[in-house]
Formats: structure tokens, C-alpha cells, sequence
């Protein structure tokens, strides 16, 4: 498909953007973007497609919804060129490779500029592009920017601190990269000037880190791990029902929930104290829990909820996927999509684009492209001839088809 042929819809429409990153931080940013309605291309190594695509190509199917593929030898000065007249035709360049280095191939801010002197270049990586030049080149995973932010210290139990999933760092980054990406975006229309965002994996989960880094630097405060619990009161967190299935009940700041939840366990004689519930009386506290634990054990998590809700308790089951499907709310919401998958050649299951727009709704027109299915429609679009582009895939500068892996199958 040409770029000129994307649908128009949503609030993004007219917005182009030109994608080279790969896995989840950089792509899911990507992802958003064209379920907004932009024009957004995928640009893949020809010679190493997206690790997703060929390992849990399901979750590859959920992040590259709506967008054309490229597949490109950019390693040779062929696919540069290419590159170079992508480049003058987007407004958003993205890509999550380890600092520093797309500048070693050559693909620096300035030479972007020289192209698109508007472009918005978006870099994700796990160190930043700056800073002390040990870090700056380091390899990282999600796991890997949880460990160096602490935001691995924040969970677990007091004996083991425990990573937070699935890919928390990667999804926090990917909408801390957006948010910088439409705000430059703004920018630069205003003043035809681009603009260079460096968007740290660590510093964003520092920066999601609630209270734990206030505390921690200003009053020297250590984080308390708790697993399920929270430090904030007693009777929060996760519980076993009757029927085997779990629920989260919150007794909250003090209010209608806690009231509530100590007329549900037979403690309504109780004084919750000023504050967090029972942050003063930890012996009664103790009791609300031991009582709580024993209320769950002797209902479902169906009644326990039908009870709480009336009373103003925050409690909620602990939800599976079969649930869902048959969850009234998620049925009337339109939660759950379906969409024809040209890579796994199958109409697959997701999540609707969010969020939701009222006036320019986002829309699901195409699922994932096999790999480089858009060489000959973009290459056309861009001048070359079919002789030409029968030479880039004879050299190997751009290159179609790649295995893919069902998962389970």
C-alpha cells in the first residue's frame, strides 16, 4: 500500500511517521500513533526482522496494527538513500537502538535535519543518549531499567524484591516517548524547526515511582515492600474467596469504604482514628485483616462484591480473560476487537484502540504487514521504477518474507 492510500481518520490524520525500532518501546509509541490515524511506516532491518515478529509474533500483531512495513538494508548506501527520502516525506522519526547508535551508522540528528529540517526525532533507549558514556551504550531490557531506577525495590515482599510485569518500563516509555513526540510536534509546526526528544527508560520509572523518590531523597525514607498490601492502611490487597477465585478490597482512606468494609466484617463499633485506617491502632488493624481474610474464605467473590458495592467498599474481582469475554461492561464498552492478521494469515483477538475519541474515533483498518509487504508500493511512490526495485531486491537492499512462529501452535 502507498502512503497516500492510508485511510483518514482520527486525530492524528495527516500525521506521518517513520518508525525503526523494534520489541516494545519504540513500536507500541508507533502503535498509538496509527490507531489515531497517522500515516505510520515500519522500517525493519532486511536482514534481522523485529525480534517479536519472529518470536511471539501474537504480541507483534497487537503493537503493529495499521502500519506499512519496509524491510531495509541500511548498512549499505542504497538503503540510506532510501532512508533519506522517507525521511522527507514524515514528520515523526522513531527509534529505541542503545544510545548512540544510529549516530555510529551515520543517522545522527543533524544528518535527519539536513532532510527534514521539522522532523521530530523521538529516541528511546534504557540510559539516554547523554550522560557518562559507560552507561550511554549499555544494552537494556525493561527488567534491566526497573533494577537500575529501583522501581524493583518498590515491589515484592520484604525478603525479595520482585519485577514488575509485563514490560512496565517498555510501556511507560513508549507514552512518555509519545507525549514528547506530539508536544515537539506542536512546536514545530509553529516554527519549522525540529526537535530531538531523549526519552530515558529508567528516568520514566523514576518519574511513575509515586512518592517512594520524594520520600526516599528528601526525607530519606526507604521504600517498604509489602506484595499486595499497601503501607497506607490496613485491609488493602489481594484476597482468596470461597469459590477459589481472588478479589482486591480496599478499606481505604477513611471514608464510605471504610465504614463499609468494617460493617461487612462485624467491626462497625470500631474507630478507624483520623487518616489511613487504623495507621495508629495496628492492633485492630491486625483484626480488620484476620476478619477480611475469614469474610472471603466464607463467601464468593460474586457476593462479596454484590455486598460491598452497595455500602461504597472498593472491591473488585480479581478478573480472567474468559471473565471478561462475558463481562457485560466489557461487551457494552466494545473492549475486545477482532481484525484480519495478513502475517499470522488469521482474524485475531485484542484491545480497542485507546483511548477513545468522541468526534475523530481511532479505527483498526489493517493488521500487521508481513514482512516488507509495502517495498514496492513505497519505493514506487518515492520515483523508483520497477527495474529499480528489481535491483534493490536482487542486491538485497530491501527484501519481502520472514518465518513467523504461532504461539502454542
Amino acid at each position: 500500500m502507498k502512503m497516500k492510500d492510508v485511510p483518514v481518520f482520527g486525530v492524528l490524520q495527516g500525521v506521518k511517521v517513520l518508525s525503526c525500532a523494534n520489541f516494545i518501546a519504540g513500536p507500541y509509541m508507533s502503535g498509538l500513533f496509527a490507531e489515531m490515524g497517522a500515516t505510520v511506516t515500519s522500517v525493519e532491518r532486511s536482514d534481522f526482522p523485529d525480534g517479536l515478529r519472529t518470536t511471539v509474533t501474537e504480541w507483534f500483531s497487537a503493537e503493529h496494527r495499521n502500519q506499512l512495513s519496509m524491510a531495509l538494508n541500511l548498512r549499505e548506501a542504497e538503503g540510506m538513500e532510501i532512508l533519506s527520502r522517507m525521511l522527507q516525506e514524515n514528520d515523526i522519526f522513531v527509534e529505541n537502538a542503545k544510545g548512540g547508535s544510529l549516530a555510529r551508522m551515520g543517522i545522527t540528528d543533524e544528518w535527519i535535519w539536513s532532510f527534514n529540517p521539522k522532523m521530530v526525532i523521538v529516541h528511546v533507549s534504557g540510559y539516554g543518549q547523554t550522560g557518562d558514556p559507560d552507561y550511554i551504550g549499555r544494552p537494556c531490557l525493561d527488567a534491566i531499567a526497573q533494577a537500575f531506577s529501583g522501581y524493583i525495590n518498590l515491589n515484592g515482599l520484604p525478603d525479595m524484591p520482585m519485577v514488575a510485569r509485563l514490560y512496565t518500563a517498555d510501556y511507560m516509555s513508549s507514552l512518555h516517548g509519545a507525549v514528547g513526540a506530539l508536544a515537539a510536534l506542536r512546536r514545530a509546526e509553529q516554527t519549522g524547526v525540529g526537535e530531538s526528544v531523549d526519552v530515558c527508560m529508567y528516568e520514566n520509572m523514576l518519574r511513575v515511582s509515586a512518592d517512594a523518590v520524594i520520600l526516599g531523597l528528601n526525607r530519606d525514607i526507604k521504600p517498604t515492600r509489602l506484595g499486595n498490601r499497601t503501607e497506607r492502611a490496613w485491609g488493602d490487597g489481594v484476597y482468596c474467596c470461597k469459590d477459589g477465585k481472588y478479589i482486591f478490597w480496599m478499606s481505604g482512606q477513611v471514608g464510605k469504604t471504610t465504614y463499609g468494609t468494617l460493617k461487612m466484617v462485624g467491626m462497625e463499633n470500631e474507630d478507624p482514628g483520623p487518616g489511613s485506617p487504623f495507621s495508629t491502632k495496628p492492633e485492630i488493624g491486625q483484626e480488620l485483616e484476620r476478619r477480611m481474610k475469614r469474610f472471603c474464605q466464607e463467601h464468593t467473590s460474586t457476593e462479596i462484591v454484590d455486598l460491598a458495592l452497595p455500602l461504597g467498599v472498593l472491591c473488585c474481582k480479581v478478573m480472567t480473560y474468559d471473565e471478561m469475554q462475558e463481562d457485560p461492561h466489557f461487551k457494552a464498552r466494545g473492549t475486545f476487537v477482532e481484525w484480519y492478521d495478513p502475517c499470522l494469515g488469521e482474524t485475531m483477538k485484542g484491545v480497542r484502540p485507546t483511548p477513545c475519541f468522541t468526534r475523530n474515533p481511532s479505527q483498526i483498518w489493517r493488521g500487521t504487514p508481513v514482512f516488507g509487504m509495502d517495498n514496492d508500493d513505497l519505493l514506487e511512490e518515492m520515483g523508483y521504477s520497477a527495474e529499480e526495485i528489481a535491483a534493490l531486491y536482487q542486491k538485497k537492499i530491501v527484501c519481502y518474507g520472514s518465518s513467523i512462529k504461532k504461539t502454542g501452535v
